[in-house]
C-alpha cells in the first residue's frame, strides 16, 4: 500500500501558502516599521518646533537679512583687478537662523520598496592625458572644524533646558557621536558643500543602529562659506531605509603587512640612502 502525505503533494498548494504567509508577515512588519518611524518622525518634529517657540533655537541674524551690496567700479576706473581667491572657510554657526522649525519632510515610504539601478559601465581610456591640476582655493579649516561646525548646527536644532545634548565623539566603540538624557544616539556626518547621497558607518555604528530604538543618524550639508545655508537631514531607521552602494565598497586593511613590492624616494641632494634589507634575508653579503 502506497501512502500520500499530503504536504509532499505539490497540487494541494501547500509550499505556496507557505510562500504567501511569509511574505504577509514580512509586509506586516514593513506597515509595523513605518508606523514606528511615522510615530518617531511626529515627536521628533514636535521636539524641534518646541525648541524653537522656547528660545531654543536662535541664531545671530534675523530671516531674510539683507545682504551688504557690493560697490560697483566708478566711471573711470577702469575694470576692477580681479581679486585673489579667499582661502575657503566655514560659516560660522552664530550667524545662522532656522528657517523651519517643523522640518520638511521628504523621501518616499520604506514599504513601497527600494528602488535599483544598474551599475555604471567602465569607460575606455583615451590617449593624452594631462596631469590632473587643481582649480580649487586652498581650505583654511582641518576636519575636525568642519565636524565641529556641524555638531554646533545640530545643537542649535536639538539642544533645549530639557534635554541636553552630550558630544561623544572622543568616546571611541560607542557608535554614536551624541547621546540626550532620554538616551537617544545620534551619528553624524558633515558635508562642506552639497549633500552626498552615500554614507559611511563603522562597524561599531551599525551595532548601535541595530541595537537601540531611538538611533538617529543626522546629515549636515553645506557649511562651507561665510553665507553658507546648511540644511540638516535626520533619518529614522537608517539600516532599514538606506542600502549598501553598487560594488559594494568595503574598507581593507592589512596594507603594511601584505606582501608587495615598496619603492622608497627622497631628495637628490640628500644624505644618501641606507637601504632597509628585505623580510626574510638579512643585510650580511
Amino acid at each position: 500500500m502506497r501512502l500520500f502525505c499530503a504536504t509532499q503533494n505539490p497540487a494541494n498548494g501547500f509550499p505556496a501558502r507557505l510562500l504567501a504567509s511569509d511574505r504577509a508577515e514580512q509586509e506586516q512588519r514593513q506597515r509595523q516599521l513605518e508606523i514606528d518611524r511615522r510615530t518617531r518622525t511626529a515627536s521628533f518634529r514636535d521636539r524641534t518646533a518646541a525648541g524653537y517657540r522656547n528660545g531654543g533655537v536662535q541664531g545671530g541674524r534675523p530671516v531674510n537679512s539683507p545682504t551688504s551690496p557690493v560697490p560697483a567700479p566708478g566711471r573711470g576706473q577702469g575694470t576692477a583687478p580681479k581679486p585673489p581667491e579667499s582661502p575657503r572657510v566655514l560659516v560660522d554657526p552664530q550667524t545662522l537662523t532656522l528657517f523651519n522649525p517643523q522640518g520638511r519632510l521628504q523621501g518616499e515610504s520604506i514599504t513601497t520598496g527600494r528602488k535599483t539601478t544598474q551599475p555604471k559601465p567602465l569607460i575606455n581610456p583615451t590617449p593624452g592625458s594631462r596631469e590632473p591640476r587643481s582649480n580649487v582655493p586652498i581650505r583654511s579649516y582641518s576636519d575636525l572644524d568642519r565636524e565641529n561646525v556641524g555638531f554646533e548646527i545640530v545643537r542649535m536644532l536639538l539642544d533645549s533646558d530639557d534635554n541636553k545634548i552630550e558630544d561623544l565623539r572622543t568616546q571611541r566603540g560607542v557608535g554614536a557621536d551624541a547621546m540626550d538624557r532620554l538616551e537617544a544616539f545620534y551619528e553624524l556626518k558633515v558635508n562642506a558643500g552639497p549633500e552626498s547621497d552615500v554614507i559611511t558607518l563603522t562597524d561599531a555604528e551599525v551595532k548601535r543602529a541595530h541595537t537601540t530604538t531611538d538611533f538617529f543618524l543626522i546629515v549636515v550639508s553645506g557649511v562651507e562659506g561665510v553665507n553658507a545655508r546648511p540644511t540638516v537631514r535626520v533619518l529614522f531607521d537608517p539600516l532599514n531605509q538606506l542600502h549598501s552602494t553598487d560594488g559594494g565598497s568595503i574598507s581593507l586593511s592589512g596594507v603594511r603587512t601584505s606582501e608587495s613590492l615598496v619603492y622608497e624616494f627622497g631628495p637628490t641632494d640628500g644624505d644618501g640612502y641606507d637601504p632597509q634589507p628585505e623580510e626574510g634575508t638579512t643585510s650580511e653579503g
